[in-house]
């Protein structure tokens, strides 16, 4: 390549790196639920043309090969059948684009400083840095050194956010994810501009303000703003989804528990014989009466004081009703855990073996908390059906956790997402949270509907 001029090697140390490496890989369940081997080939088959787009051409490409050997053993074990992981690898060689100039030592001295010629120059410079992984676009990323993205955000020529909660608490989400993405060009680029321009001081305490509501007609002026560079696609619109059934099973509060929980949430503050449990202020409250909702709650010790057992008989009249379905328990606090755990014969699911087994529909009853597995577990082999013993404020945590079974690869015609709802508590006021927010999410998600 060098002899024939499609490159230059000029001006390279000895020992200068001349390759590259691209890697692409896909979740193993993706392919095997689209049809395996077939379906993988013609997936990195349109990938091997955006690597050809990304390097510059395919004359820098030196080898592109699908690796189709690797056994998923996981998977494989889960489903009693050989299924494979796909990758496709790449190298190549780095280049950029370099200009020559004649130098003063030109005869011509009219031609000193303009173009002599236009070589390709094998280079790894800033061009070919890794671009910096990205969560779901909004979060505050950090580099292993802990710089702070948005300081090298500038040197990154390309960025895709994707996240299948957009605005999980609001439109006011949305200022963090598409500064990452255009740099402030649609939004604004700061915070304090955005809210200017789009919202208006809701809650108030003197000139300290908890919460933000929209402007007449900011929704419709922030979608147009972010439609040029948004896409939506919902995955009932384009995949075979299987029916999404959700229900409350409604608890009650006898006289006694009722005149604690009241009595938290209004002196904030609760007593009895051994133990004292306070309330710092309305965020510590919210936590408290949470607590309260499930059956306990901790002391200023960090001791757990038993309320009721409500939501317990609750679950164990769903368990029975399930005549040997398997259920997938969803809690909050680790005291809900701890009472279930001491109740029922379920298994905390917390390692691959863990997921492989309740896959394998070898777990009656298992449970987990939707922090660790809210995101990126494939668990709809197992089960069917999600019971909320404990419920969360975080919309993205209760759709990403309801997702672990309502996804494609179900094989269950309907999935039955079960909340326990102490009435006449704060559950009632989670729910409807919930269902306020999705509203408006789902509104943003319409907005930039993709059309196929």
């Amino acid at each position: 390549m060098v002899e024939e001029k499609t490159i230059s090697t000029r001006g390279l140390k000895a020992d200068a790196r001349l390759f590259g490496e691209l890697i692409f890989d896909v979740n193993s369940a993706y392919f095997h639920n689209h049809g395996g081997y077939e379906y993988a080939r013609q997936f990195y088959t349109d990938v091997y043309q955006a690597a050809v787009d990304i390097v510059g051409g395919e004359q820098y490409i030196l080898s592109a090969v699908m690796h189709a050997d690797e056994r998923n053993r996981a998977m494989s074990e889960a489903l009693g059948q050989d299924v494979y992981h796909y990758h496709l690898h790449v190298v190549y060689i780095p280049v950029v684009e370099k200009q020559i100039l004649w130098s003063k030592r030109c005869k011509d001295k009219s031609l000193v400083g303009t173009i002599k010629e236009t070589i390709m120059q094998v280079s790894s410079s800033k061009k070919w840095l890794s671009k910096p992984a990205l969560d779901e676009a909004g979060n505050p990323v950090l580099q292993k050194n802990g710089k702070a993205l948005m300081k090298i955000r500038p040197k990154v020529r390309r960025i895709v956010g994707l996240t299948g909660t957009p605005s999980s608490n609001g439109l006011m989400d949305l200022f963090a994810e598409f500064k990452l993405l255009d740099m402030g060009e649609r939004l604004g680029r700061f915070i304090t501009q955005y809210r200017l321009n789009y919202f208006t001081p809701d809650r108030m305490n003197g000139q300290v303000v908890y919460s933000y509501s929209l402007r007449p007609g900011a929704e419709d002026w922030i979608y147009e703003k972010i439609s040029d560079i948004t896409i939506s696609m919902r995955a009932g619109d384009h995949l075979r989804m299987p029916e999404l059934v959700s229900s409350e099973y409604p608890v009650y509060l006898s006289a006694r528990e009722r005149s604690l929980y009241d009595g938290m949430k209004k002196d904030l503050i609760l007593h009895d014989e051994e133990n004292e449990v306070t309330a710092a202020n309305a965020a510590a409250l919210s936590n408290k009466l949470s607590q309260m909702a499930n059956g306990a709650v901790y002391t200023d010790d960090g001791a757990a004081v038993h309320i009721h057992d409500r939501k317990l008989d609750a679950l164990e009249d769903i368990i029975e009703s399930a005549n040997g379905k398997p259920l997938l328990v969803a809690y909050w606090f680790k005291h809900d855990l701890e009472r279930i755990k001491e109740r029922f014969p379920v298994r905390e699911l917390k390692s691959s073996k863990d997921i492989s087994d309740w896959n394998a529909g070898k777990i009656p009853v298992a449970v987990i908390h939707p922090a660790s597995a809210g995101h990126g577990l494939n668990l709809q082999t197992g089960g069917s059906t999600l019971v909320w013993f404990g419920l969360t404020w975080s919309l993205e945590l209760y759709q990403q956790t309801n997702a672990r079974l309502w996804r494609q690869g179900q094989t269950a015609g309907t999935v039955v997402i079960q909340h326990i709802v102490t009435k006449g508590t704060i559950d009632e006021h989670i729910l409807r949270a919930l269902e306020k927010k999705d509203s408006t999410q789902s509104a943003l998600i319409d907005a930039v509907k993709a059309t196929l």
